[in-house]
């Protein structure tokens, strides 16, 4: 019995011994697993937290870049239109005639290659000058858009300045030559102007590379005016020389600048020939730039490859001072 009782206790106290090391194993164990349960859990809590905050951000940091990027395109919007309006003032500007100035009646229209800005370097004015005079003019700057509408603006404005300095053509032409180098301008600037007396008709003019302005006369002659001389801005030494016709009432005097001529459909120019067919129509000088500009639109599909200008001019019936018809010479010719 006491074997018995001693053999118990020895098989018994090990098995409690281990019982015990057992579940305080388990139960450490138990805790570390949830400790590493809780920190995992709460290390999810942090960054699920910190993702939604960095979302937060993001769509915060979103809509200020949509709102910097509306205020940026609204300002992009505003100058824009500013910079379109203050061009198309400027091309206003240059192709702003009056409809007629005492016996001298007028018809003009414009047209810019360019849709997006509606300006270019083609530019025309009728002004007055010394003596009763009229001063015709009629240009075109090589380039599309604002830089060619400033060119064109100088221009304008230093022809103008020099025809009230001196009636002849040729020499107005030279001295804008010698400032437009002077400036040192790129590209080149062709140019009619023309010094037209009301009273006898009598017409001085000069051409520096323009394309030849046309002279239709009341009995249906066409006469070409100007044409094959170098344009202003390219060379220092560069002459003209002065031509004269004489207008008389039905006359009509057409000048162009060569978007018009230029048109073309298929390779195929409207050119020189197309305006002379059109002049045979003896469509009034007000109506006729209208009609050029349908049928060249027509002609080339609506499709201009350059800028585009055309001023007409007649005289209205003869008034006190005028020279009778007779007396008139008729054909065009050059002065020294």
């Amino acid at each position: 019995m006491g074997f018995l009782a001693h053999f118990g206790r020895a098989v018994i106290w090990p098995t409690i011994i281990a019982a015990i090391l057992l579940w305080v194993v388990v139960s450490v164990v138990a805790g570390l697993a949830a400790y590493w349960v809780r920190r995992r859990a709460a290390s999810r809590e942090r960054l699920l937290f910190q993702s939604i905050k960095d979302r937060e951000d993001l769509m915060e940091s979103l809509r200020a870049s949509e709102e910097s990027q509306r205020h940026a395109a609204e300002e992009n919007a505003r100058l824009y239109r500013e910079q379109r309006t203050i061009a198309e003032n400027l091309q206003l500007a240059l192709v702003h005639i009056p409809s007629e100035m005492g016996r001298v009646r007028l018809g003009h229209l414009y047209r810019s290659a360019t849709e997006a800005a509606k300006v270019g370097g083609d530019f025309y004015d009728v002004f007055t000058v010394r003596d009763g005079k009229v001063a015709v003019l009629i240009g075109d700057v090589a380039g599309h858009g604002i830089e060619a509408a400033r060119v064109a603006a100088l221009t304008k404005d230093v022809i103008h300045a020099f025809a009230h300095q001196t009636l002849r053509p040729h020499e107005a032409l030279k001295r804008t030559n010698k400032l437009l180098l002077e400036k040192s301008l790129p590209g080149f600037v062709t140019v009619f102007l023309g010094i037209l007396d009301p009273d006898s008709g009598s017409l001085r003019y000069a051409s520096a590379g323009h394309p030849g302005t046309l002279l239709r006369r009341r009995e249906g002659e066409i006469q070409v005016l100007g044409a094959g001389s170098s344009p202003l801005g390219v060379f220092p030494e560069a002459s003209w020389k002065t031509g004269e016709a004489r207008l008389e009432a039905g006359d009509l005097l057409l000048l162009y600048t060569d978007g018009i001529i230029d048109a073309r459909r298929d390779g195929d120019f409207f050119g020189e020939r197309g305006l002379q067919a059109l002049l045979k129509r003896r469509v009034s000088v007000e109506r006729l730039p209208q009609l050029i500009f349908d049928k060249v639109l027509a002609f080339s599909g609506g499709v201009l490859q350059d800028d585009a200008a055309v001023l007409t001019l007649s005289l209205g019936k003869s008034g006190p001072g005028m020279l009778p018809d007779k007396t008139r010479p008729r054909q065009g010719k050059l002065l020294e």
